[in-house]
């Protein structure tokens, strides 16, 4: 009746020389982890190219009678003179 012995591993060729070796499957799958693990830690060991530094665009300055950004570094000009809250808040 049905027994739980394992397939015979093959003798010869690359599996029978890591059999060899690591006779147990638990050991073959430590060992293939063991090595993409270390192929991660030297993909991250090694340097890599560094990405260049993305250039922020600068705001154009508004034009008579515009509204500038509220980010824009002369808000706080444009906001303090007379007439132009009423102007934002229109």
């Amino acid at each position: 009746m049905g027994g739980h012995a394992a397939p015979a591993h093959p003798q010869g060729g690359l599996e029978g020389a890591v059999r060899k070796v690591l006779p147990h499957d638990h050991q073959l799958a430590i060992a293939i982890i063991g090595f993409y693990f270390s192929l991660y830690v030297v993909a991250k060991a090694l340097p890599s190219k560094k990405k260049e530094a993305v250039v922020a665009a600068v705001a154009a300055p508004a034009a008579n009678g515009a509204i500038p950004s509220i980010e824009a570094p002369e808000f706080g000009e444009w906001i303090a003179t007379d007439g132009n809250i009423e102007k934002f808040l229109a």
